[in-house]
């Protein structure tokens, strides 16, 4: 299985020099959302609130990923770099865990694990959505890290795992709004893979949505 995943994750370490080559002359691409993120983690790390470039609340977008490029720009990057940096941890947090999961969901066939790490990597939209700074890149890596959990949990039943689910999704829900339709996705599955009698199930559900309701806190 070792060898398995370092074929796989070689692959993607392949695949992502290729995509910084692509980047190397100009970056990433900058919409006019973008530029309302990059301002807006600049502003809130400077202590001017999340407030965008042209002086409004940001209020369409939770604000987890502008944050993320405060942390960053006060760590010394512009907000431009920071944007590149979440962007390719994002790739590799995607690389790893899209990887381990492929493994668990085929084990012994390594041709149809490669096949789904070829089309999550290479697919026309996950690399138009690479291109450009923005949050889908990060939303996508704690979709898979979720996906990934749940199948652990799946097999171990264990309450670490359970709180991993929980606040993974709650991050999703910092990235982007549409992360409360994951949040219920994964309260669903924990229901459904959880062992034991409907009212032990029911309260390893409730478990996990307490720990994904950290964004209301």
């Amino acid at each position: 299985m070792r060898n398995k995943l370092l074929m796989l994750l070689g692959f993607h370490a392949c695949w992502g020099f290729v995509l910084a080559l692509s980047i190397s002359k100009y970056g990433l691409g900058v919409s006019t959302d973008a530029t309302s993120y990059m301002f807006t983690g600049m502003n809130w790390i400077l202590g001017n609130g999340l407030v965008d470039f042209s002086g409004g609340a940001y209020v369409l977008w939770p604000p987890l990923y502008p944050m993320l490029i405060g942390f960053l720009y006060f760590m010394g990057f512009s907000t431009f770099a920071a944007a590149h940096v979440i962007q390719f941890f994002s790739f590799a947090l995607i690389a790893y865990f899209s990887s381990a999961l492929l493994l668990k969901l085929f084990p012994d066939d390594l041709s149809f694990a490669f096949l789904g790490a070829f089309l999550i990597a290479t697919g026309p939209i996950v690399v138009s959505t690479f291109y450009m700074v923005g949050t889908d890149y990060l939303f996508t890596a704690f979709t898979i890290i979720t996906a990934w959990l749940i199948q652990r949990y799946s097999e171990k039943q264990d309450r670490t795992t359970l709180t991993l689910i929980g606040l993974t999704v709650s991050l999703a829900m910092l990235t982007r709004y549409i992360g409360y339709a994951l949040v219920l996705s994964a309260l669903l599955a924990v229901l459904y893979y959880s062992n034991g009698s409907f009212l032990k199930r029911t309260l390893r559900c409730a478990y996990a949505g307490i720990f994904s309701l950290a964004p209301f806190l």
